[in-house]
């Protein structure tokens, strides 16, 4: 059995044992069938979506999303209704990426329709039926036999699906892990990114024409970035912490695939700097549930 083989038969065996983390993780409210159609009507046919950014840009831009969050969405605001919220949290994101970010108007209006099909990532309740582990996996490999990705970037990305999951699996009632389990996992992730770094280089952009690795490495780099940002500055002496930065993760995978595998159907190729806009705005509306919904009812 080949080591990929080995990944994805570990992957379907980690979705059979995880529980629901109705705390931390962001959700929809709709079935799994009617989020693929939301997703699926989003159809990039117009420019980049990103200029040219370091993978190192994307990380701070992912950060200072959430810090935009924390200081300037009013959480005293309780929206009578999930649509009405949901269109909050994308009209807040999507208005803050266009400041820091030039765009041109049919990027904008890309950018408008990114964060409308993945608003439905700020709902706090369960992920699992949205960032399906198999699903994920399989999508993977269904790109690496149309030869968008190769088997090295392929591996790096099993992986890092695996170790995610894996300490999500350790969740308590509360829907926190040990600090040993939780700093191990971190561990894991970045060791797989000196290992992409090592592959690919550090110096890779976000670019239409990108060379393989590019998805790996804004995923890793979302999640190096989100732990410093959800760490706490005293951590070393608590004994059980929010995994929110490896749910990042989970959203940036997600975004990164379905926009990957819409592209590729639809086109016949696929614009990675739409890939890496989706795996980005997936992450920040992922983790960014956690502040969104701050004294929001269940509706």
């Amino acid at each position: 059995m080949s080591q990929t083989q080995s990944l994805f038969n570990r992957v379907r065996v980690v979705k059979n044992s995880i529980t629901l983390y109705a705390i931390l993780i962001a959700i929809i409210i709709v079935h799994t069938a009617c989020i693929d159609n939301i997703i699926d009507s989003f159809t990039p046919e117009i420019p980049p979506l990103l200029p040219r950014l370091s993978l190192d840009d994307i990380g701070r831009l992912h950060n200072e999303a959430l810090r935009d969050i924390e200081k300037n969405f009013d959480t005293n605001v309780v929206y009578s209704s999930a649509g009405e919220f949901e269109n909050a949290c994308r009209d807040h994101l999507y208005n803050w990426q266009i400041e820091q970010i030039n765009h041109t108007d049919s990027q904008r209006e890309l950018l408008f329709q990114l964060y409308d099909s993945y608003k439905v990532l700020v709902h706090q309740d369960t992920i699992l039926s949205l960032l399906s582990d198999v699903s994920i996996a399989d999508e993977a490999g269904l790109l690496a036999e149309q030869g968008e990705l190769d088997a090295i970037e392929l591996e790096i990305l099993l992986q890092t699906l695996t170790v995610s999951l894996d300490l999500l699996d350790k969740t308590n009632d509360d829907g926190l892990v040990a600090a040993d389990d939780y700093h191990s996992a971190i561990a894991e992730l970045e060791n797989l990114k000196s290992s992409w770094n090592q592959q690919f280089g550090k110096g890779t952009t976000i670019q239409s024409d990108a060379k393989p690795g590019q998805l790996a490495g804004v995923v890793l780099t979302i999640v190096s970035y989100s732990s410093r940002f959800w760490l706490p500055d005293s951590s070393d002496k608590i004994e059980y912490l929010s995994p929110l930065a490896i749910i990042d993760g989970l959203g940036g995978l997600f975004g990164g695939f379905r926009s990957a595998r819409r592209q590729h159907r639809e086109n016949g190729e696929i614009d990675w700097a739409v890939v890496g806009g989706s795996a980005l705005a997936g992450a920040a509306s992922a983790s960014g549930a956690y502040l969104f919904n701050v004294n929001q009812p269940a509706w």
